[in-house]
């Protein structure tokens, strides 16, 4: 299933805890932003900065991406880096992104994102070739 890829191939690097297994919602794949939010079960299971340089480092899809921390655990999120510009720029909550941006480059970034999620995927898997850590 394409809407959880990123989640079953991040969770090969190591077990997850994560809320959230969809990068998009299934029957309303504009509803919200493309994203994966996730934290590894240890915390030291690998090397962060691999997987965020790994992702930022994708260049095969239509958008460039990014990972980055929030909270006060190591939770981290996937997503587009022009919705994280886009969002941070004007401090907005990302769920009324169509309303502020705008329907028709919404949807671009959407369905560009939806697009990419496999090949993002696949760049990501390419660079854990052992999967889980010991």
């Amino acid at each position: 299933m394409r809407s959880k890829i990123l989640y079953d191939v991040v969770s090969l690097i190591d077990d997850l805890e994560s809320p959230q297994i969809h990068s998009y919602v299934l029957n309303d794949e504009l509803s919200r932003p493309v994203s994966f939010s996730f934290r590894f079960k240890k915390s030291n299971c690998c090397d962060y900065l691999d997987l965020s340089n790994l992702v930022t480092s994708f260049d095969g899809g239509n958008l460039a991406w990014v990972m980055y921390k929030y909270g006060s655990k190591k939770n981290y999120t996937i997503e587009p880096l022009e919705t994280y510009l886009r969002r941070r720029s004007t401090e907005k909550d990302d769920t009324n992104m169509k309303t502020w941006i705008g329907s028709k480059e919404y949807k671009r970034i959407q369905l560009c994102a939806i697009s990419d999620v496999p090949m993002l995927a696949a760049h990501i898997e390419s660079g854990f070739p052992g999967h889980k850590s010991s």
